[in-house]
């Protein structure tokens, strides 16, 4: 139980660390992703833009869910302000909250797969990658973002 709570603990720091000093990171990389798809992959405009931003949209939404609905509201894991917090690099932290959209995201393009025939594998490629540079790219500027 104490590893259930610990896991929910660093998914809880993971989403305040998304939603104050990486804020920036799911446009940065819907627009990464944007690039990936219209460029390397060879999608066409109006299904790399819906991909790009929808999955996006779905990481963050189910994200922000599963933290407030699930975590706290049922099973009532909070954010622990009293407890001494392990401070990891913000690279690292970068890096974490980029592989949770990563799965979130590759589980969008596994349940759109479903419906439209689509390269499963290929999109979550797409993701990681573009997860990956954004990773970086908000690292660079983390102090102005």
């Amino acid at each position: 139980m104490r590893l259930f709570y610990s896991f929910g603990q660093f998914l809880i720091t993971q989403w305040v660390w998304a939603v104050t000093f990486a804020r920036a990171h799911p446009l940065i990389n819907m627009l990464v992703m944007l690039s990936i798809l219209l460029f390397y992959a060879k999608v066409k405009i109006v299904p790399a833009v819906c991909y790009a931003f929808f999955s996006q949209l779905f990481a963050v939404i189910t994200f922000t869910i599963f933290v407030h609905g699930v975590l706290d509201k049922v099973l009532g894991i909070g954010f622990a302000q009293h407890e001494t917090a392990f401070l990891i690099h913000p690279l690292a932290a970068c890096f974490l909250l980029a592989m949770i959209y990563t799965a979130l995201q590759a589980l969008f393009f596994y349940m759109l797969s479903f419906f439209y025939t689509l390269p499963v594998q290929q999109y979550s490629s797409v993701a990681f990658a573009s997860n990956i540079v954004t990773v970086f790219i908000v690292y660079k500027f983390l102090p102005t973002l």
